[in-house]
């Protein structure tokens, strides 16, 4: 006759009137290893979230520095184009002497290359374009302008002046002072 026990298998040894029963433990506890897959899709998802918010901030965040770096560049310009003014009285032909002034930006990291450009028939006002490469697809010659105020009291900047060829920076990549909304409150 063979008895039961709770959570036993029972075991018959042929030969032998001893019934043997061996407990069966109910040791649910495996060791996990691993990612289940929904840890791994919470994982992917929170990702996900972070990417669509921070990749278009850093954009923004390269883009202001390349406006940034180009404007610190224009510093070497401006001063071999006052030096050029105070010595002939004028700013440089459009072409021929621009290109000799010592400061003059050919090429860069950020910057495919620099174009002096004079639109007023006194030429009394210069303007300068830094073309910046690679700020955004399908507009590689993005400029911002230079120009000596008016009242002759120095260098303004902004990304509406007159000039034939290339478009302008979006404001919200310009320097505080160079901003259209700026401009118009001093």
């Amino acid at each position: 006759m063979v008895q039961y026990v709770n959570f036993s298998l029972p075991i018959t040894i042929e030969n032998s009137q001893i019934n043997y029963s061996v407990p069966i433990t109910n040791n649910s506890r495996q060791i996990h290893k691993g990612f289940t897959l929904i840890e791994l899709m919470i994982v992917i998802t929170i990702l996900g979230i972070l990417a669509a918010v921070d990749i278009p901030a850093y954009k923004d965040y390269t883009a202001r520095s390349k406006v940034v770096e180009a404007n610190s560049m224009f510093l070497d310009i401006k001063t071999a184009l006052m030096v050029f003014r105070s010595d002939k009285g004028r700013f440089p032909a459009t072409s021929g002497s621009w290109s000799s002034l010592p400061g003059v930006i050919t090429y860069n990291s950020y910057i495919d290359h620099s174009d002096y450009i004079t639109y007023d028939e006194g030429n009394t006002t210069g303007v300068v374009c830094l073309s910046l490469k690679g700020f955004y697809a399908g507009n590689s010659d993005l400029c911002f302008k230079y120009f000596i105020g008016f009242n002759g009291e120095g260098w303004e900047c902004t990304s509406n002046a007159p000039v034939s060829s290339g478009t302008t920076v979006l404001d919200r990549y310009l320097p505080r002072k160079c901003r259209s909304y700026y401009m118009t409150t001093l």
